[in-house]
């Protein structure tokens, strides 16, 4: 027996210090950290268990090498609380302790070993007092040690200190009844001195405890939640099944009659319970409960929860935002369904967005700004338990809340949606099943996650309102382009009329009216039809010397005269009407910027490969800061009334459509080269030059 518990005691001791020599990451600041220490003291008290083990069970294993590997032990133990002692800021000197004290012991120990070996009386000497008295000097300076350091523990380490002070107290209590035993018995304690393994193995369980709970200490390797359910579910499991076989032996050694009966039908039932048991999602839920309550300092492993809360809203092909929104809350507590409520479109009450889960309908009514839901979470950003309210109204200020009004059950939860201090809305949560209450932590990461889905849901509105403001701002752009081609067109009809009376007998006039007429009609068809459909008219490979000698004809009738200058005659892709309204708005910009007996030119031809066409005028011109900062500036005009100025902002924006632009050169009293560059042939698609 003796045997067998020695190495039942000796082996669980190497098992558990190994154990947590493997847990402690290696120093982060240096080999002086606290953890680097323990480790080392956890790595030699493994070789101690397992040297001590092999020795004895060789029989090699003499009283004064048992002594002197106590001492050895204790040794390293009150050497690992130096870097303790510092990292509280412990005196000088009893740093110097924990440093000197227990090599110094060790070596003069060894020496009275090595000069006292082979003389019997000095063996007596030994076992009889110095030895037992070096290990009962460095055990009491250990508990000694350990007081000191219990006592100087900062508050946020005091629950990790009073852990590590328990398992190294534990260690040094047990060597010293050893070696005091030793002393006053003069012999060595088989009883304790056994026992000493299994002592160590529980101390290391809770000097692991404490490590865990120490302010900047972690763990190199930790198993995550889902291993731990697992291995804690099949180890249940197994043991289950090792109890159920056994007592089916029992049954069947006990009554060989009725007993192999008994057994299968003791297996069969038990079978099915544990099946039972395996998929009850209550059974489940509890045991992950109980697997985070003492495996892990928290509940929760945060970073599965943010995985899963980013991947849970982020999935386009699940429901809507909102939906996805309530879905990634409610998971965190596996809840079966929620309700969301948000601000409405006149941001003075609040609305049923949406819902999520099965039999869940969304509500009608609204609620106002002022309505005691809103105002209390507004006021406290409390999460607000629907039990608790009903069984502790006193902790809730005595609110007085209608469930029904919100779409809550009597047991449900609401967790305020807080977005920079505002009150976005709420998530009314179904209650899952076996949530007795929320703890702390539970309450701390669904206001956490409630604030975050505020701000989604708030970025989500506002994408939407750009977006809505951007479809918006097309369209108004387009108006202003067509009521600018009209304003042209109304420009030629009042310059007919106007020369009616005097020309309405002139055959030419006649011809040359009714021309133009038909064109401005067709013109404005088109502009009606475009503004309808928002097409931009029919693509098409156009010349251009024809459409800026169109354009140069129906300019012709305002002074001064353009006249076309065409050096070759390249084309372009483009919508023949539009790029005629272009080039007559640049045309008039020409125009009117030039006096009558001035000069406006067009030149059309190819520079670089490209296709261009030059306006000049011998007007006012423009210096570079007006180029640069105004001229192209949509409604920003210099005619007062009389323009819209997106004249020249309409040219520029028809260009890059294209893959083309626009080039200005100008001189302030001199002219102005207004240069229209279209892109080359071999910039264009091959549908473009076959269309």
């Amino acid at each position: 027996m003796p045997a067998s518990f020695a190495a039942l005691s000796f082996l669980s001791c190497a098992l558990a210090y190994a154990g947590l020599a493997l847990m402690l990451r290696p120093a982060r600041f240096g080999r002086g950290a606290p953890r680097f220490r323990l480790r080392v003291a956890s790595l030699m008290t493994s070789v101690w268990a397992v040297g001590t083990w092999w020795a004895a069970g060789a029989q090699l294993l003499t009283v004064q090498l048992a002594h002197f590997f106590g001492i050895v032990l204790l040794s390293v133990w009150i050497w690992q609380l130096e870097p303790l002692a510092r990292w509280q800021g412990q005196p000088a000197w009893f740093q110097r302790v924990m440093r000197w004290a227990g090599p110094t012991v060790s070596g003069a120990t060894l020496a009275l070993i090595a000069t006292g070996a082979g003389g019997a009386s000095t063996e007596t000497l030994l076992f009889a007092r110095a030895l037992p008295i070096a290990g009962l000097s460095l055990a009491s300076l250990g508990l000694f040690a350990l007081e000191q350091v219990f006592r100087h523990a900062p508050l946020a380490a005091r629950t990790g200190v009073r852990w590590l002070c328990l398992g190294f107290g534990g260690i040094f209590v047990a060597e010293l009844v050893v070696f005091a035993q030793s002393l006053l018995l003069g012999a060595v304690p088989i009883e304790p001195w056994l026992a000493r393994g299994i002592v160590f193995a529980l101390c290391a369980l809770a000097i692991a405890r404490g490590a865990l709970r120490m302010p900047d200490w972690s763990f190199g390797i930790s198993i995550s939640r889902h291993v731990v359910f697992y291995t804690t579910s099949f180890v249940a499991i197994g043991g289950y099944l090792l109890l159920l076989g056994v007592g089916g032996w029992l049954l069947l050694t006990t009554s060989q009659e009725w007993g192999r009966i008994a057994q299968l039908s003791l297996w069969l039932i038990a079978g099915l319970t544990l099946v039972g048991l395996l998929f009850a999602s209550g059974f489940l839920r509890r045991l992950r409960a109980f697997i985070s309550k003492h495996f892990y300092p928290h509940r929760y492993d945060y970073r599965l929860e943010w995985l899963r809360f980013i991947k849970t809203i982020s999935e386009t092909a699940s429901g809507s935002v909102p939906e996805r929104c309530i879905r990634a809350v409610a998971q965190i507590i596996e809840s079966p369904g929620g309700t969301l409520w948000r601000r409405d479109a006149t941001d003075a009450a609040f609305e049923c967005a949406a819902h999520w889960g099965e039999g869940r309908a969304r509500h009608a009514d609204t609620v106002p700004e002022d309505d005691v839901l809103p105002a209390f979470l507004t006021r406290t950003s409390w999460l607000i338990d629907l039990i608790e309210l009903r069984d502790d109204h006193q902790r809730y200020d005595y609110v007085a809340l209608t469930p029904e009004r919100y779409g809550a059950p009597h047991d449900s939860l609401i967790v305020p949606l807080l977005h920079i201090d505002r009150l976005y809305g709420w998530l009314v949560l179904e209650r899952p099943a076996g949530l007795a209450e929320l703890s702390f932590e539970d309450r701390d990461l669904l206001k956490t996650a409630g604030r975050q889905i505020a701000a989604y849901l708030s970025q989500y509105d506002a994408d939407s309102r750009l977006a809505e403001a951007r479809q918006f701002e097309a369209y108004n752009r387009m108006t202003a382009f067509v009521m600018h081609d009209l304003k042209n067109l109304a420009a030629q009809l009042r310059l007919i009329s106007q020369n009616a009376e005097r020309h309405k007998r002139n055959p030419e006039f006649v011809d040359d009216a009714m021309r133009t007429i038909g064109a401005s009609a067709a013109r404005m068809t088109k502009l009606i039809a475009q503004l309808a459909t928002g097409e931009s008219g029919t693509m098409r490979t156009v010349e251009l010397a024809d459409v800026v000698e169109r354009a140069a004809i129906r300019r012709s009738s305002s002074l001064p005269v353009p006249q076309v200058v065409v050096g070759e005659r390249p084309t372009v892709f483009a919508d023949a009407e539009r790029l005629a309204a272009v080039i007559e708005h640049a045309i008039s910009n020409a125009q009117e910027a030039t006096p009558p007996t001035g000069e406006v030119r067009i030149e059309v031809d190819r520079k670089d490969a490209h296709p261009v066409i030059s306006i000049v005028d011998t007007g006012c011109g423009m210096d570079e800061h007006f180029v640069r900062e105004r001229l192209f500036r949509p409604f920003d005009t210099t005619k007062g009334t009389k323009g819209m100025g997106i004249g020249a902002f309409q040219i520029r924006e028809y260009l890059r459509s294209l893959g083309g632009s626009v080039q200005v050169e100008s001189t302030p009293g001199a002219g102005t080269r207004f240069t229209l560059v279209f892109p080359s042939e071999a910039q264009m698609p091959a549908a473009r030059l076959t269309g």
